[in-house]
């Protein structure tokens, strides 16, 4: 029996091409644009002896998923060939024989072999899951390491000497495992990223619930110094000695529809909620049958879209209400009376951390945000005892 073969990516996408001549181009220019990925990768390179730290392994999986068994083979053939006559498309826009002969040749000979090992397994449907895809990958990353890690273990430093097995796993494995579980992982359901992706929205999160209720800075005139603009004591709603009711929920819409900044204006209105207001809502006896499903799917962790006229925003970061710590304080707020910004700058970081113990791997990622409340009358302030 013989094994079903889908094609690859490039296959499924391209129209069919009938004519030989064409389908000869159409191969040449794929190998060809083979080629250019992974020498356009070689040039993102970390220098490291004896093996640089390059982005040539995430193109020559790519490559071998794309183009398939033999296009794959050949493209990164014909990349080793060019790059072994001198063309400048090594790492750092190194070329030459000496580079193959070199510490790090063998590497270079491994990307031919797991190009085509992940080409052979792509046409045949490895590509079509992610849990396959993610082992492909891997044993195109092995494939690399069993072929260039002896031929590092067997070359000479710069003493002579043959590097050997310990110095050969310690330089031409070990700096390169986190790299390539990034690699492997470059997709957003990955628990690295998915960690960074939530510390990121519990900033967010903070940043814009200070930004509805503390004071706004602003100016009248460029050259004017800074005024600040509280909340008006109309849109405050006090405790009143009660805890968080559907009354207060009312209450704060009928503050938007006297302002003009409900949903019959066009906006979007929210809601901050926690696990208090979820319990005094439950507890609630005016609440009707539709009332008391819509805050189960509250306690349940999901949105309750449209009910009293809000969307409701989990976050269990709420400040103690004006009477301290026995209440808590959430917002309401209209969609248009925040601006909310993100700078361009956005650095991210997986790396071992070496001072602790076992060297766990952390995750790091830097952005700059900032919000600022532009319409007092469009956010509605709600203290409550807690329940």
């Amino acid at each position: 029996m013989h094994a079903v073969r889908y094609g690859t990516l490039v296959d499924n996408v391209l129209p069919p091409v009938r004519e030989r001549h064409l389908a000869i181009v159409r191969d040449v220019v794929l190998i060809a644009c083979g080629v250019g990925l992974v020498a356009a990768c070689a040039q993102i390179s970390i220098p490291w002896f004896p093996v640089p730290l390059t982005g040539q392994t995430f193109a020559v999986l790519l490559v071998g998923g794309l183009l398939g068994f033999w296009r794959a083979a050949v493209a990164l053939a014909a990349y080793w060939a060019i790059g072994a006559l001198g063309a400048p498309i090594f790492s750092g826009g190194e070329g030459g024989w000496e580079q193959f002969t070199s510490p790090s040749g063998g590497y270079i000979l491994g990307f031919i072999l797991a190009a085509a090992l992940v080409g052979f397994l792509a046409e045949r449907g490895a590509d079509r899951r992610l849990v396959t895809m993610l082992g492909v990958l891997l044993m195109g990353n092995v494939l690399i390491y069993a072929v260039g890690v002896p031929w590092l273990a067997y070359s000479s430093g710069p003493d002579g000497v043959d590097f050997g097995w310990a110095q050969a796993y310690e330089l031409g494995v070990q700096p390169f495992i986190l790299g390539d579980l990034v690699k492997l992982a470059a997709d957003p359901t990955y628990k690295y990223v998915d960690l960074a992706v939530q510390a990121f929205n519990r900033r967010k999160d903070k940043t814009i619930y200070r930004a509805l209720l503390d004071a706004a800075n602003y100016k009248t005139a460029e050259n004017s110094a800074f005024s600040t603009a509280t909340i008006p004591t109309a849109q405050k709603i006090a405790t009143g000695a009660t805890a968080f009711t559907k009354a207060k929920a009312i209450y704060a819409a009928s503050l938007f529809r006297l302002n003009e900044a409900d949903r019959m204006s066009g906006e979007e209105l929210f809601i901050a909620y926690d696990d208090n207001i979820v319990r005094a809502i439950l507890s609630d006896t005016t609440l009707t049958s539709a009332d008391y499903m819509a805050t189960k799917m509250l306690e349940n962790g999901e949105v309750a879209k449209n009910w009293l006229g809000f969307t409701w925003i989990p976050y269990n970061a709420l400040d103690d209400g004006a009477g301290g710590t026995t209440e808590s304080r959430t917002v309401a707020w209209a969609k248009s009376a925040i601006h909310f910004g993100t700078g361009i700058d956005i650095k991210t970081d997986v790396s071992e951390n070496k001072t602790k113990r076992g060297n766990p791997t952390e995750v790091y990622a830097y952005a700059s945000i900032g919000a600022v409340r532009v319409d007092e009358y469009k956010v509605v302030q709600i203290d409550y005892l807690n329940a």
